[in-house]
């Protein structure tokens, strides 16, 4: 079973994006980060590597995939929230390299992404009030 790389972005001296009630965006990545981790060996029993559980910070991007490569992990999942202006920036956006062979990975993880931003979805609402 692929080993998957979740990183919860920013952490430590980044906060990053702002919510509302001074939520920041590196606690919530971190507590979706842990949902997805779950939610991902739950369902499919695949072994999973977070470059952070704590708010520190991993390093840089590269850093952060060098993490992840040194724990042969197959592939990286990283979440942010973005602040735009534009009303019609939105949506989940999975990269994986060209070419791989992992049994439709992305159509396995997106699913599940899926379900926790759907609107009736508790975790939703409950990220809705407090920082989308």
């Amino acid at each position: 079973m692929p080993r998957i790389g979740i990183d919860p972005g920013h952490g430590g001296p980044d906060p990053g994006a702002p919510g509302v009630n001074n939520y920041r965006e590196s606690d919530f990545t971190l507590e979706l980060s842990r949902m997805v981790r779950d939610r991902i060996v739950a369902q499919d029993g695949f072994t999973v590597y977070m470059t952070r559980e704590a708010d520190v910070s991993p390093g840089d991007a590269s850093a952060r995939a060098r993490l992840m490569l040194a724990q042969n992990c197959d592939y990286g999942i990283s979440i942010h929230f973005n602040a735009f202006t534009n009303s019609t920036a939105n949506g989940t956006e999975i990269y994986i390299p060209h070419g791989e062979t992992h049994g439709n990975i992305e159509g396995r993880i997106m699913p599940e992404l899926v379900k926790l931003f759907a609107p009736r979805n508790p975790v939703y609402k409950a990220m809705s009030t407090a920082f989308l």
